[in-house]
This record gives structure tokens, sequence and C-alpha cells, in this order.
């Protein structure tokens, strides 16, 4: 496989009380966003300017792990293109939702590799085991989006305006994306494994 960072020793949980500072300001423009949209206060499109509201309704509870980290991508992207004044279209909800699969996906692999050294390095602390496992991923994770942002790039630049949008959410939703799951993601599970997460067990 095509190697970006070798072999890096990066200790992202030192940052990890900026990356929550950062996460937590991204999720509220988001939720800003989301209220703005309800009040009518935003640059809807068409496509929300009128139509029927839908409710639903879950019969089993929502799991939440992994999810936190998928929310803050997701809302980050509304609440920039809020600030941005960019126009809410279905566009931006399909944007949107490849977005949450790409940002899933991503942090099941760090995920994963998290759980593989909580098992093989139990002498070593959770802290030290969570920045061993994100190093060893993060060519991975760099090639992966590279490869995205390379397509991306061009389609936002000469998509036209149909395009336009669309290829700017899926670029800004790569780099939170990437960031959140390098220095959101491992920091998080720091604190679910504080409060008995099954992962500080295994």
């Amino acid at each position: 496989m095509f190697v970006i960072f070798g072999k890096p020793s990066i200790d992202f949980m030192k940052w990890r009380y900026y990356s929550f500072a950062l996460a937590m300001v991204c999720t509220g423009l988001g939720l800003l966003a989301m209220i703005q949209i309800g009040r009518g206060a935003a640059n809807l499109g068409i496509d929300f300017a009128g139509g029927t509201a839908v409710q639903l309704r879950v019969e089993q509870p929502v799991a939440i792990e992994a999810a936190l980290e998928t929310f803050h991508d997701v809302m980050a992207v509304l609440g920039i293109f809020y600030l941005l004044d960019k126009e809410i279209t279905l566009l931006l909800v399909t944007a949107r939702l490849t977005l949450a699969g790409y940002s899933l996906t991503d942090t099941i692999v760090v995920f994963s590799r998290i759980r593989e050294n909580m098992r093989q390095r139990r002498r070593e602390s959770v802290e030290s085991r969570i920045n061993t496992a994100i190093n060893q991923v993060l060519s991975r994770t760099g090639v992966t989006s590279l490869t995205v942002v390379l397509v991306v790039i061009p389609l936002t630049m000469a998509g036209g305006e149909v395009l336009h949008d669309f290829s700017l959410a899926l670029l800004l939703g790569v780099l939170i994306g990437t960031y959140s799951s390098v220095f959101v993601a491992g920091p998080l599970l720091t604190r679910w494994t504080s409060l008995g997460h099954p992962l500080s067990r295994s």
C-alpha cells in the first residue's frame, strides 16, 4: 500500500482538550443552523421552502457509540454552509448522508485497530494504546482522504453551479471527517473508557 506518513508516533491525546473544544464549536454551529432552518431563517432552497413535516418513531433505543463523531461531522458541514449563506437543498442533504457513511467507515477502521491494541497491549495505558492505534492507521486514513479530495476539488472549482455546493459539502466533510477520525474519535473513546465503556474491559 502507498504510505504517506511512514511510521508516525504523534501524541494525539495531547491535543484532546483542544479537539473537544473545536468539536463543540462545530457541533454548536450545526445546531444553530438547524434551529435557524426550523425557523425558516436560513437560505432555504426551493426543496425546503414548503412541504410536509415528517416525524419518525423508533421502537428500540439507538446506540450512540461512534455515532457522536458521525453527528459532529454532519453538523459541522451544515454549520459552515449556514455561515456561508449557502442554499440548503436536497443536494446538501445527499452530501450529508454520503459524509455520514464515509465518516462512520473511517471511524470504524480506527476503532477496530484500537480494539486490537486494547487486547494486545494490556500493559500500556489506554491513552498510549489509542495513540498507537491512530498512528498505525494514519497512512490509510490519509491515502483514502487524499484520493477523495483529489476528485472533489476539480468538481468544486469547475463543476458548474449545479455541482458546486454538493462538491463543496463533500470537500468540507472529508476534511472535517478526517480531522475528527484522528483528533476527536480517540479522545472521545478515552471518555467512554473512563465511564466503563466495554472497550476498557476488552
